[in-house]
């Protein structure tokens, strides 16, 4: 129904024309050209020569002990379990799923169909929508706190127990990653011990940090086929249209909201979405990871018709940004659209120029983004904004020491907010998630944490640089647009204190290294 009615649309034939339209054009000519100069050029050279270098992770330490570990692990559990006949366990499973009231049915079907690593990947990817369900009901309260930890511990027995009981030897997945999450890891570890004045407070600081950073080892321990890698990001591509529906349905009823979220001068804005989030900037933070996922379907689609639509989709998606009023997640956006636009289609910059400047001509848009260059908002901003909030936080820094911190879940935070170790202290969240971690973990701490970034970008482009010529560039280049708006994002917001974003992004990370690194064809990518 949706390809009949897309097959017969103007947009959809508009669209066709204007792909041949520019086919013939003298603007696709020039690119060409241009194009044709820079693969010739010395400059092209020097990116291949630096990108191009061999994936030298596969002959480290790392993985020869790892490779050890699988072998000793591989061997323990042959002799624990020499064939399945021997096991009760896995002879009452058989016999379970052997019954005609199991074996034939639907729920039997799909979760067969996508198996044991597709369930849990497809679990990990609905971790937004179980949590807030959760939540919603009061009388889960207990269990929508620990479900989470308890699925990570599943996926993490699956991952030993195949290791255990997989006749075929298993190859460690080591990435160029690793060391650098395993440095920072530790760092936090050393300041989580040596500054800890409350060490409860401190442990809880350093489990919000770096708990959902293990997210990156799971997934891409979890991920074997491209089916394993596609289906985190179609689930995540359709929560994002979908919650972007609802944040639209919100703009149109014009949803109540809290009188702090606009400023006196803002009194014309009329709501800012945040559906099932709670927070605008939250909700919008998402929609930046969502929509160039989405616009990346939409190249990867064989049908115009399914493009137009999944484009659609993803100017959705923009759209329910556009109505967070977040000034953060439009920034993020901005250079999320940016990115994916240099890296597959400069065309896009043209639309892209044409959408902002249709956005600007909105008189609330306008004068949202024209209140951050008056004397009101610079008062408003030292007085009880980010400008306050970061020379604060910066005070405190240089008060208790800049090199280790102020400690762990001290300030800035939401285990922070939750305690309030210090009296007579305001405490705010610090909206700004690297001013957060220097605060709390000193120079040293924010070393290890940019470092870590800087690794993920890094890495990131060597990943797109290695499937350059493969049917998975385009989702590459999706996932590392989206990975670079939700950073940029994090500049104006405590992003990561939000336990689904963190996880989702370092999920994200770990397809962009499995696609790049781990994946068969990439790895012959020259």
């Amino acid at each position: 129904m949706i390809e009949r009615a897309l097959r017969n649309c103007i947009i959809a034939r508009m669209a066709i024309r204007l792909k041949k339209w520019y086919a013939c054009s003298a603007v696709c000519r020039l690119l060409a050209v241009i194009g044709s100069a820079y693969n010739n050029s010395l400059l092209a050279a020097a990116v291949r020569r630096v990108f191009g270098s061999p994936v030298h992770s596969r002959y480290s330490k790392l993985n020869k002990r790892l490779s050890r570990f699988n072998e000793f692990l591989r061997r323990r559990g042959h002799r624990f379990l020499p064939n399945r006949s021997d096991s009760f366990t896995l002879r009452l499973v058989d016999a379970a799923g052997g019954t005609p009231t199991i074996q034939y049915s639907k729920t039997c079907w799909f979760f067969g169909g996508l198996g044991a690593r597709g369930v849990l990947l497809a679990i990990f990817s609905l971790y937004l929508p179980i949590d807030a369900l959760l939540r919603a009901i009061g009388s889960l309260e207990t269990i929508a706190n620990i479900w989470d930890e308890a699925f990570f511990l599943l996926c993490l027995l699956y991952i030993l127990f195949e290791l255990l009981f997989t006749r075929d030897r298993i190859a460690p997945r080591v990435t160029p990653l690793d060391a650098m999450l395993l440095v920072f890891l530790a760092i936090g570890l050393m300041l989580m011990c040596f500054v800890s004045p409350d060490f409860s407070v401190a442990f809880a600081g350093y489990r919000a940090v770096c708990q959902y950073m293990l997210w990156f080892f799971i997934v891409v321990r979890l991920v074997r086929t491209d089916g394993n890698a596609l289906l985190p990001l179609v689930i995540l591509a359709a929560i994002g249209t979908f919650v972007a529906l609802h944040g639209i349905y919100q703009f149109i009823i014009a949803a109540p909201i809290p009188d702090a979220w606009t400023s006196d001068t803002e009194m014309g804005v009329r709501t800012r979405v945040y559906s099932i989030f709670g927070s605008p900037n939250v909700m919008g933070s998402f929609m930046v990871m969502t929509a160039p996922i989405l616009i990346a379907f939409a190249y990867k689609a064989k049908k115009i018709v399914s493009s137009v639509f999944l484009f659609g989709c993803a100017g959705i998606a923009c759209l329910a940004c556009l109505f967070t009023f977040s000034r953060g997640a439009w920034m993020g956006m901005a250079v999320a659209l940016l990115v994916f636009a240099l890296l597959r289609d400069r065309r896009l910059l043209a639309v892209f120029a044409v959408v902002m400047i249709i956005a600007l001509s909105i008189p609330d848009i306008a004068n949202r983004i024209a209140y951050l260059f008056t004397s009101d908002f610079a008062d408003a901003s030292q007085r009880a904004g980010r400008t306050g909030r970061w020379a604060f936080g910066m005070d405190l820094l240089l008060k208790n020491g800049p090199w280790f911190g102020f400690g762990l879940g001290r300030f800035g935070g939401a285990v922070a907010m939750q305690n309030q170790v210090m009296e007579g202290v305001k405490y705010f969240y610090m909206d700004n998630y690297y001013l957060k971690t220097l605060v709390e973990m000193g120079y040293v701490g924010f070393a290890g944490y940019i470092s870590l970034i800087v690794a993920v970008v890094w890495n990131g482009l060597r990943s797109l640089f290695r499937v350059k010529n493969t049917d998975a560039y385009e989702l590459c280049a999706g996932i590392f647009a989206a990975i670079s708006g939700v950073l940029v994002h994090c500049l104006f917001e405590n992003i990561f204190e939000v336990p689904y974003m963190n996880a989702y992004f370092w999920g994200l990370v770990a397809l962009l290294m499995w696609f790049g690194f781990i994946r068969g064809n990439s790895a012959r990518a020259k």
